[in-house]
């Protein structure tokens, strides 16, 4: 193992973060994670996760950092209600003592974990990746929009969806999956919300939209009215709709939903905040590359969204990015003359989880957002245990 390989991960996620810690426990010390947001407190970073035994936490396990995860994870999140837009219910699964597979943490507290658990210095905020070139001496040399310049033995994509890295390794770029969402939040739910969406969440599928509700910590709730809309239907609709106006965008959002039971209505008719546009992009089902195996780019690779991007529909985005930081963390460890072997194994596994992951959210995406989603999400779970 080369412990002074010079690794720079660029992009300040789950994965990228889960990545430093990994390297970090293997005793690597030339780190970086360059993040282009100016702190860990920027922005809401979303709602909750769901980390899956054998995939997120077992990448926490790998981290050593699982412990810490148990203490702030709500077993209890894994409750679900899955109801039609009538309020009839399809799915009901309480969480009893002993379910573990998929508790829930929130996304500031998963990301507060793994950036405590690094040095002050591994994570330089402010830095937007521009450009990536081979330096005279044979290191990649990376250029940031604030203007700074730094150099690394070997990069690491974990910049998400719009990925700066992967255009050096394919030339793929995201496609609209045909969702796209209303996001909002709500504090404080009464009594009548609380019985929908107890301790985990609920889920309204059916007409093509939905209205999901997640369990945050504090009692509160995060709510996400999805629908099936062409990919410039917040352009176009901004043009009539004032979407800044909160009691303006509440009639227009309602009015979506026609015939819906009120109960589930009150979801977006409770909301005193902003309304969040999401617009949801995939990579193309088994995106891959070939492994460069000589130049700049032999010294580069991808992980999580920057490599296998797909829809949230079977909650397996950051369980696979995590993953990928576990297997990631193993190769990039390897003895140096297994470097470039390990690199290829851990690509070509990551391709195959990657695949298989990104066809169950699409079947996921499909099923949800049919005429009769809920009804087949239901089938689809009790068979599968969920």
């Amino acid at each position: 193992m080369n412990q002074a390989l010079k690794v720079a991960i660029i992009g300040g996620g789950p994965g990228g973060l889960t990545l430093a810690r990994i390297l970090k426990v293997h005793g690597m010390k030339c780190v970086k994670v360059y993040e282009q947001e100016p702190s860990r407190f920027t922005r809401v970073q979303g709602g909750c996760l769901d980390l899956h035994k054998k995939s997120g936490q077992h990448a926490l396990e790998v981290a050593q950092l699982h412990d810490q995860f148990k203490k702030h994870c709500r077993f209890e999140g894994q409750d679900l209600l899955m109801v039609d837009e009538t309020g009839f219910v399809h799915f009901d699964q309480v969480t009893t003592d002993g379910m573990n597979d998929r508790p829930e943490i929130d996304r500031p507290v998963l990301r507060g974990i793994l950036l405590d658990s690094l040095e002050k210095d591994t994570v330089k905020w402010g830095h937007s990746l521009t450009k990536l070139q081979e330096s005279p001496h044979g290191q990649i040399q990376l250029s940031f929009q604030n203007g700074e310049t730094a150099e690394a033995d070997f990069v690491v994509g974990a910049d998400g969806a719009w990925s700066k890295v992967r255009p050096y390794l394919s030339p793929a770029n995201p496609i609209y999956s045909g969702i796209s969402f209303f996001e909002f939040y709500v504090r404080d739910v009464d009594e009548e919300l609380s019985k929908l969406v107890r301790r985990g969440s609920l889920f309204a599928l059916s007409q093509n939209r939905a209205i999901v509700a997640q369990r945050n910590d504090g009692g509160s709730v995060r709510i996400y009215a999805g629908l099936r809309v062409p990919e410039d239907f917040f352009a176009t609709e901004s043009k009539r709709v004032d979407f800044s106006n909160i009691e303006e965008t509440k009639a227009f959002l309602r009015g979506f939903y026609p015939g819906w039971n009120e109960k589930l209505l009150r979801f977006i008719q409770v909301n005193s905040g902003e309304f969040i546009q999401r617009i949801i992009y995939a990579l193309p089902i088994g995106h891959s590359w070939k492994r460069p195996t000589e130049g700049m780019t032999s010294k580069i690779t991808l992980l999580g969204d920057a490599a296998h991007l797909m829809s949230p529909f079977a909650g397996e985005g950051v369980n696979m990015a995590m993953l990928d930081a576990a297997a990631l963390g193993s190769a990039l460890t390897a003895p140096v003359n297994e470097f470039q072997n390990a690199l290829m194994e851990y690509e070509k596994e990551m391709f195959a989880r990657g695949e298989a992951a990104a066809r169950m959210s699409q079947m996921g995406l499909d099923t949800s957002y049919g005429p009769n989603g809920a009804a087949l999400m239901a089938k689809y779970l009790g068979a599968k245990q969920y």
